[in-house]
């Protein structure tokens, strides 16, 4: 199972509820300017049109379950549509996966703090006392 929080005014609600299947595509670092796009923003941060086609960019094949699955991501998890449900702004969507693919090796792109950020890692655990 898979749990995606989308907000409620972003056009996949939509999409996914009606045909109830949805990919999620784990980004890599690379794919910074493609997030800014799906997120309705250019590479300089400005808001973009909001007709523009937002799979112009990338690299899209049709997935198992007919969804776009981003070719270079760093993972592709296909999911049909358990439940989903209103909370805030935000939709919840709970999906069943029923394909996962992994496409390449990379650093996973995070966004945080209004941001990007590279994960860095933790100090090896102090024995316990």
């Amino acid at each position: 199972m898979l749990l995606a929080c989308v907000n409620a005014d972003n056009e996949f609600c939509e999409l996914a509820q009606a045909s109830e299947r949805f990919t999620i595509n784990l980004l890599e670092q690379r794919h910074a300017t493609l997030a800014l796009v799906f997120a309705g923003l250019g590479a300089d941060g400005q808001p973009t049109d909001a007709d523009c086609d937002r799979f112009a960019s990338g690299r899209w094949r049709d997935g198992r379950n007919g969804s776009p699955v981003l070719i270079d991501a760093l993972v592709s998890m296909e999911c049909t549509l358990d439940s989903s449900f209103q909370r805030g702004t935000h939709r919840v969507f709970i999906g069943l996966v029923t394909s996962i693919d992994t496409q390449a090796d990379g650093t996973p792109l995070i966004y945080t703090g209004r941001g990007f950020a590279a994960p860095t890692a933790l100090p090896a655990a102090l024995p316990a006392d």
